[in-house]
C-alpha cells in the first residue's frame, strides 16, 4: 500500500503531536508499505529536536512546505488572486450542508499569513498523491483538514482523518457556525475517522451521527525503539513533569504541599515550556522544586525513567485528553499524580494499570499523600510496574489497527 501522510507536526518539531505520525510512519514503513510525508515546516516558531530526526525510517519521502519567509511574503502579495480560488473552495465544501449560506469573506479558512502555507501545501499534495493508494491526516488543527479534502477531491484518492484533538466540539474552544458546517462537509467526504479516546469518539458521534459506521477508536502508545529501560535511582523521592504547562494546566497543588514539608526527602523536577501564571506559581515555590525549561525528548524520557512519580495535570473541562506523557508513564511503569476532573477517561484509563493516584483535596492531604510515596521508596515499594496489556499500546501492534481502517477506506 502506497500512504502519503499530512500532519502540521512532524520532526524535527518538538511538539507532543509528532508521535502519533510518527510512530505510524515507522509502523508501515516495517510492515513493508510505501509512504510519504506532507508536513509543514515552521522554523524558529516551534520547539524543535533533531534527535527525533534519527527515527525517521530511511526511505520515507518527507515534502516540508515552508509557512514563513519570502515565500509567504509572495503568497501574500498574491493574495487577492488567490483568495478568490480559496473561496470558491470554502463553498465548494459547504454544498454537502443543506441551507447553509456561505459568509461574505472566506472565515475562517484563511487570515492572510497565519496560513497561507496551505495554499502550496494543497498543490504539493495533489503531486504526491497520484500515485497513492490512501490519504491520512492526523489533526491536532484544522488546516490539514481542508488540505487533505482539497487533495483527495482532485485526484480521488480516499482519506482518513485521524483526530487527536477536539475540533468543533471542543467545550473549551466553542465552533462558530461556518467552522462546524465546514468540519460536517469534511467528514462527509471522509472514508473513515479515527480517534484517540472513546469519550472524543462518543463526542463526535453526538455531534455527527452519520459518523457512527465509520468511526474507529485507536488510542496514543509507545515505540519500544524509542524508550529507555526503566529504573530506580537512590535518594529523594523524585516528582516530574514533563510538557507544557499552558491554559488551566497546573502544578500548583503539589508545590502547595511541598510547602509543607520543608525537610522532606523529596523533589520535584519540571521539563518543558511554562506560561506566565505557572512561571509565577514556581518563582515562588520552595527550593526541591526545579524548572528546567525545554529539554529533547529523549533528554525528558531519560529523566522520566530514573523518577518515581510522573505528575500529569490536564485541562479543567476536558474529558477526553488522554495525553502523550500518560503513554510514555505507563511505558516505563510510573506511578502517576493526577491533577484533573475526576471523571475524565485518563482516570479509568491509569487505573486499569494500578497507576493511579488522584490528587485528594487540600495540600495538607496531598502531602500525606507524598509521606506516603516517601516511606514506600525508603522500603524499596515503589518499583516500576510493568503489564502485559502494555503491548497493545506498542508501535507495531497498533500499526495493524491502524491497517485495518485502511482497508475499510479502500472498499468502503
Amino acid at each position: 500500500m502506497k500512504i502519503l501522510v499530512v500532519t502540521r507536526s512532524f520532526p524535527p518539531v518538538a511538539n507532543t503531536g509528532v508521535f502519533r505520525p510518527l510512530r505510524l510512519v515507522r509502523g508501515l514503513v516495517q510492515a513493508g508499505h510505501e509512504v510519504k510525508v506532507l508536513t509543514v515546516d515552521e522554523p524558529g516558531s516551534l520547539r524543535s529536536d533533531p534527535t527525533l530526526l534519527d527515527f525517521i525510517p530511511a526511505g520515507v519521502t518527507v515534502v516540508r512546505i515552508p509557512s514563513g519567509g519570502t515565500l509567504r511574503r509572495k503568497l501574500v502579495r498574491l493574495s487577492g488572486g488567490r483568495l478568490v480560488e480559496l473561496y470558491k473552495l470554502y463553498q465548494r465544501l459547504l454544498k454537502f450542508k443543506k441551507n447553509v449560506t456561505a459568509p461574505a469573506l472566506p472565515y475562517p479558512l484563511f487570515s492572510g499569513e497565519s496560513n497561507a502555507w496551505m495554499i502550496p501545501m494543497i498543490a504539493a499534495g495533489k503531486e504526491l498523491a497520484g500515485d497513492c493508494d490512501l490519504i491520512y491526516a492526523t489533526v491536532p488543527h484544522w488546516e490539514p483538514l481542508v488540505v487533505v479534502n482539497e487533495i483527495s477531491e482532485a485526484c480521488g484518492v480516499p482519506f482518513v482523518i485521524d483526530y487527536r484533538d477536539l475540533w468543533t466540539t471542543n467545550p473549551l474552544s466553542p465552533a462558530s457556525e461556518e467552522e462546524r458546517a465546514l468540519e460536517e462537509a469534511i467528514l462527509r467526504q471522509a472514508s473513515q475517522i479515527i480517534t484517540v479516546s472513546e469519550s472524543c469518539a462518543q463526542d463526535y458521534r453526538d455531534a455527527f451521527p452519520f459518523l457512527s459506521d465509520k468511526l474507529t477508536v485507536i488510542k496514543n502508545g509507545y515505540d519500544q525503539e524509542m524508550t529507555p529501560s526503566p529504573r530506580v535511582v537512590e535518594g529523594p523521592l523524585r516528582l516530574i513533569y514533563t510538557g507544557e504547562l499552558y491554559g488551566g494546566r497546573t502544578v500548583s497543588p503539589v508545590i502547595e504541599a511541598l510547602r509543607l514539608l520543608p525537610q522532606a526527602d523529596v523533589r520535584f523536577d519540571i521539563y518543558g515550556v511554562v506560561n506566565r501564571q505557572n512561571r509565577q506559581d514556581l518563582s515562588r515555590a520552595p527550593s526541591n522544586v526545579r524548572r528546567h525549561g525545554f529539554v529533547p525528548r529523549n533528554v525528558a524520557l531519560e529523566k522520566l525513567a530514573e523518577a518515581d512519580i510522573s505528575v500529569i495535570s490536564t485541562l479543567p473541562g476536558d474529558k477526553t485528553a488522554l495525553p502523550q506523557k500518560m503513554y510514555d508513564t505507563i511505558a516505563l511503569g510510573k506511578q502517576v499524580l493526577y491533577l484533573g476532573d475526576a471523571d475524565a477517561e485518563i482516570v479509568s484509563f491509569l487505573d486499569e494499570f494500578g497507576l493511579l493516584n488522584s490528587c485528594p483535596a487540600g495540600p495538607e492531604k496531598l502531602a500525606v499523600l507524598l509521606c506516603g510515596f516517601i516511606s514506600k521508596k525508603k522500603q524499596g515499594k515503589l518499583t516500576p510496574v510493568l503489564s502485559e496489556q502494555l503491548n497493545e499500546y506498542e508501535t507495531a501492534s497498533q500499526t495493524q489497527e491502524f491497517l485495518a481502517v485502511f482497508e475499510k477506506a479502500l472498499t468502503s
